[in-house]
């Protein structure tokens, strides 16, 4: 594995990244350039970037790093923020349903339910809303758009250094919610539970702009008690999870021996 040292005039565009290192008295050294994961995504037939926080060692492995900085619609990854604030709320309970016959938080989230979510904003309301995007600065903080398509339509964006820190925050509840709505959250994200590792994690799609597909798989993954964040950005409009898993495995997950 080569490990690269970034240069200082590039140290502002690596937002929670350059925060990290700075607060851990490290260098950038601890970056490693996974140029070895290309051919995961040559054989899926994506493009895309990949990025690993190690937490107990403060070290990155970071496949393309210019696209890590680039920011993307979040599309239902924002299904996160939304359903922490109706948590928070009182829109949504952990296990109760929104209405007769809809589904719980874990099933809307899971599915990527847009209807849900849409009526989750639309009882929140516009304030309650973009007051937060703007309290946890969610990405470029667009909040143009009509209050029930904030992430289906171009304008709010987030990258996948963005997106890391998130995740990184939810975990830890650092985020600007109570402590019991991030650890429900945890709860919901939750899908793999083992004696070998915990996996939790997002999976959804969006499109851009130009109507190209944006794939996103965040979350993290914990063995013998040590967590890991994650995230996957690609160019598709499937295989994220698939290839999410592929990397892991190539990581040496799965096992328990991290």
């Amino acid at each position: 594995m080569r490990r690269t040292s970034v240069r200082p005039a590039r140290l502002a565009r690596y937002a929670w990244l350059a925060a990290v290192v700075l607060l851990g008295g490290c260098s950038f050294n601890n970056v490693d350039s996974a140029d070895y994961l290309k051919p995961y995504f040559d054989s899926a037939g994506v493009k895309g970037c990949f990025a690993l926080y190690d937490n107990g060692r403060n070290e990155f492995t970071i496949y393309n790093r210019d696209r890590y900085l680039e920011r993307f619609p979040p599309g239902g990854t924002f299904n996160i923020l939304t359903g922490l604030l109706g948590l928070e709320r009182g829109k949504v309970f952990d296990e109760a349903k929104t209405g007769a016959g809809g589904p719980s938080l874990t099933v809307a989230l899971r599915g990527d339910s847009t209807a849900y979510f849409q009526e989750v904003v639309r009882q929140l309301g516009r304030d309650t809303v973009v007051n937060r995007i703007k309290a946890v600065s969610y990405g470029n903080m667009d909040t143009e758009a009509t209050v029930d398509s904030l992430w289906l339509k171009p304008g709010l964006s987030i990258s996948p250094d963005e997106q890391l820190g998130f995740v990184k925050s939810l975990f830890f509840k650092q985020l600007h919610f109570q402590t019991r709505t991030q650890q429900v959250m945890q709860t919901v994200l939750e899908r793999e539970k083992t004696p070998n590792y915990t996996l939790a994690w997002d999976e959804a799609y969006a499109r851009d702009s130009a109507g190209r597909p944006v794939g996103w798989a965040m979350g993290w993954i914990e063995e013998r008690n040590h967590p890991y964040f994650f995230v996957l950005n690609i160019d598709g409009a499937s295989g994220a999870e698939a290839l999410l898993r592929k990397i892991l495995t190539q990581q040496g997950f799965f096992k328990g021996v991290k």
